[in-house]
């Protein structure tokens, strides 16, 4: 895959802070065991209770801590020239960036998140339909994520582009695009009001012609299509892959330059 191009690892705060943490709470516990052992005097019955079960809890509780925190240590991502890899929990995932096919920047586990399915982090999938999870807890995931994106586009872009202009749909995630319109995947008002959505309540797809649409805001989350005398279309970033590719057949469609 080429030379190494970066490395990003954990945050300081993923790698040390539950070790520290642990020291802490041990530490506090020693200190009471010391205070009523030296000083009982200086302590009634129910604060020795409470105390006592501090000591009991807090191996307890660090070694649960600990025994997640080792899962994880060891993570780190390596950006080559060609493509990446993750070394995690005592294993290495790389793929290839012309064998990415999606860059999602979230986590789930059905088709496409949904609600409270979308988890932070970046999840790549693979031609072969491998997913990657990188995540949260990694250093400079903005421009990890941007990299892996920019260079999945640039690969895919040109392909999406040509099938539009040829009369077809491009699906991607919960949205298809064509060279008239924008679908997207939705529900019954009292399942949306309920919340916490998973992929496969939504049952229902909407279309809205390009035309009826007539202004494009990008915010931090999300496009706003405007719809006037109707409901706007948002376009979440976490609820769709390669949010650049998305961006570009949007401009296309709507004629405008809206940015990343």
């Amino acid at each position: 895959m080429g030379p190494v191009l970066g490395v990003h690892r954990q945050k300081f705060g993923y790698r040390y802070g539950i070790p520290l943490a642990c020291v802490g709470l041990m530490a506090f516990a020693g200190l009471l065991v010391a205070a009523i052992h030296y000083m009982p005097e200086q302590f009634d019955a129910e604060y020795q209770n409470k105390a006592y079960l501090i000591m009991v809890a807090a191996p307890i509780v660090c070694a649960v801590l600990l025994a997640k925190w080792r899962k994880t240590r060891g993570t780190v991502v390596r950006l080559h020239e060609q493509g990446f890899e993750l070394d995690h929990g005592g294993r290495t995932e790389a793929a290839r960036f012309d064998q990415i096919t999606e860059v999602w920047r979230s986590h789930f586990d059905g088709p496409f998140p949904a609600g409270g399915d979308a988890k932070p982090g970046y999840q790549i999938t693979t031609e072969a339909g491998a997913r990657i999870r990188i995540p949260k807890t990694i250093a400079g995931m903005d421009t990890l994520g941007a990299k892996l994106e920019d260079e999945v586009a640039r690969r895919h872009l040109p392909a999406a582009r040509a099938a539009i202009a040829a009369g077809q749909t491009i699906p991607l995630g919960a949205y298809s695009f064509t060279r008239d319109a924008i679908s997207f995947r939705t529900t019954s008002t009292l399942q949306a009001i309920a919340g916490n959505l998973s992929a496969d309540q939504l049952t229902k797809t909407e279309t809205v012609p390009w035309s009826a649409l007539t202004d494009v805001r990008v915010d931090t989350h999300w496009v706003r299509l405007k719809r006037p005398g109707g409901t706007d279309v948002y376009v979440a970033f976490n609820a769709i892959p390669n949010v650049p590719i998305v961006m570009r057949l949007i401009e296309d469609a709507k004629h405008v330059r809206i940015g990343a």
